[in-house]
């Protein structure tokens, strides 16, 4: 007498599932592997735009990337130093060599190397209002400068900020500007809230730890990604 097996269900069926379960999970991770750009690109939306303002220096020269200029005496500026870093990339988060970084800013009084800025107060003389780097193979820059000071413009005021200029090789520019996370008048800024609300992390950086035990110096990281 043969027995009869109980009735199964197709072994083809629970394969064929798992298999396009797998398959869909795998061609998503082989996508993203392939195409590295879907899945970065969502870290890399490119950097708000913002006017460069009537105190872009009207002779840049060469300043390079430091700020700061000590005094005969050892005297430093005034103000509290600090580090400005990050990389250029992108809208794929790839790296851009090459990229010409200037900054400029006001000093701890508040003040701009400008002769548009006729307000009162002492300019510092050991401190150099702008500077500029050039980008490295990793896309990276850095910068020695102060924090800069709040100051009052017409009937209003500004947040501390620092402008920024990049100019990748090729075409294209980007002008924008950097603020100071936690200052007070960031949500009083006509121009930072001139900002979509939901873009605004962007531009405003938090310190992270000093670059050194040595010198105690805050770093904020200003990454870019252009277009």
């Amino acid at each position: 007498m043969l027995l009869k097996h109980p009735a199964r269900s197709d072994p083809w069926s629970r394969r064929r599932l798992l298999g396009a379960a797998l398959g869909l999970s795998t061609g998503v991770l082989a996508g993203s592997m392939l195409r590295p750009e879907l899945a970065l690109a969502a870290q890399c939306l490119r950097t708000p735009a913002q006017g460069e303002g009537p105190y872009y220096p009207p002779a840049f020269g060469m300043p390079g990337a430091d700020l700061r200029v000590a005094g005969a005496d050892g005297t430093a500026p005034q103000g509290e130093p600090i580090v400005l870093l990050g990389r250029v990339s992108d809208a794929q988060c790839r790296p851009i060599t090459g990229a010409v970084v200037e900054i400029w800013q006001a000093d701890a009084n508040g003040r701009y190397a400008h002769p548009n800025d006729s307000r009162p107060g002492q300019r510092d003389p050991l401190f150099r209002y702008w500077g500029r780097a050039v980008t490295d193979a990793q896309g990276s820059y850095r910068f020695r400068t102060i924090r800069p000071a709040p100051y009052k413009t017409g009937w209003s005021w500004r947040a501390p900020h620092v402008h920024f200029k990049v100019r990748p090789p090729g075409a294209g520019v980007l002008t924008t500007q950097m603020y100071f996370a936690g200052h007070e008048l960031n949500e009083k800024d006509y121009l930072v809230r001139s900002v979509p609300e939901q873009q605004r992390a962007a531009l405003i950086i938090a310190p992270q730890a000093p670059e050194s035990a040595a010198d105690g110096r805050a770093a904020f990281r200003f990454d870019i990604a252009l277009a």
